[in-house]
């Protein structure tokens, strides 16, 4: 048992995997690292101090001081990085337990509230407090999938499922459920080329899709339209989203794809948001090594869009 947990203290990689944080910012290391170091400049140290000293007791003096130095130094420097990693570490697993545990609840909710409707007769102030009840669970379910997804991006070690699929067969499923939105309020046009298959994470870019096609709608007013275009250029494959919404305000365009920001006129359209949607997809898209960015002026609209390579 003892020569197990010893071998187990030495797998650097190991403890960077239970951290949740890449090699370069593992505390061990690090740590190791920063050994290393010590030893090359004393090394270093004892090479010149011999030239220009001659002294052999003046130069060990001189190492032993520079060593304790770095020592301190460098354990300091470990010492706040482990505490980060760990702090990450339980970050993580804070917010898998409270996902965890609210997602079970809120189904129940939502499927209780669409029960009572089915089996009582309402009348339509009586609806309209059930169907807004419904949206906020339905809110709240959302926000929740988003702070597990955003969870696991966070890791080290995420994996994607890789697999050929064409892109214009996933823009047309996600775009089956907008074609008409709910409210017949916004008109969605497309103009999907036909591409070439892609190797990638179709659950990741599907999430994406959806992510830019619902924000699109969701910011732009009744009477206006999105265009919805899928286009080979040069090597890659891009989907992009345009509509005549309320667009982003130009000094605020920075922080676009930024956790938890939301643009100041967001509220005049929606009061409640997690401003995890594009952060998000920022994540995703990079991670499965696309690109990702927008175009946008306020109160003409946004063009959201991402490109991803042939293989």
């Amino acid at each position: 048992m003892a020569d197990k947990k010893i071998l187990e203290e030495l797998n650097i990689k190991k403890q960077c995997e239970d951290y949740g944080v890449p090699l370069y910012k593992c505390p061990q290391f690090l740590f190791l690292l920063m050994g290393l170091v010590i030893i090359a400049v004393i090394l270093i140290t004892y090479t010149m101090g011999d030239q220009i000293f001659g002294d052999p007791l003046v130069v060990l003096v001189i190492i032993l001081g520079e060593a304790l130095i770095l020592f301190i130094m460098g354990y300091a420097l470990v010492s706040g990085f482990e505490k980060m990693a760990e702090a990450n570490r339980m970050k993580s697993d804070f917010i898998d337990l409270v996902v965890h545990q609210l997602r079970s609840p809120l189904t129940t909710m939502k499927w209780g509230f669409q029960s009572i409707q089915e089996e009582i007769e309402t009348d339509e102030e009586q609806k309209k407090l059930f169907q807004s009840l419904e949206s906020n669970v339905e809110k709240m379910s959302e926000m929740v999938n988003n702070l597990l997804l955003v969870s696991r991006m966070d890791q080290e070690g995420h994996e994607f499922e890789m697999e050929s699929f064409s892109l214009k067969d996933l823009a047309q499923e996600v775009l089956e459920d907008y074609m008409v939105d709910e409210d017949g309020r916004v008109e969605v046009k497309k103009d999907l080329e036909d591409v070439p298959e892609i190797k990638s994470d179709e659950s990741q870019l599907e999430i994406v899709m959806d992510n830019f096609v619902s924000n699109a709608i969701k910011y732009t007013p009744e009477g206006g339209h999105i265009e919805v275009r899928l286009i080979k250029k040069d090597k890659n494959i891009i989907f992009e989203v345009e509509d005549n919404g309320i667009g982003i305000p130009k000094k605020e365009q920075k922080k676009v794809f930024a956790k938890f920001e939301r643009a100041s006129n967001v509220d005049q359209v929606e009061e409640t948001g997690s401003g995890l949607g594009l952060f998000l997809t920022k994540e995703i898209v990079e991670k499965l090594g696309g690109e990702i960015g927008f175009d946008s002026e306020e109160g003409e609209g946004s063009t959201f869009w991402f490109k991803m390579p042939i293989n």
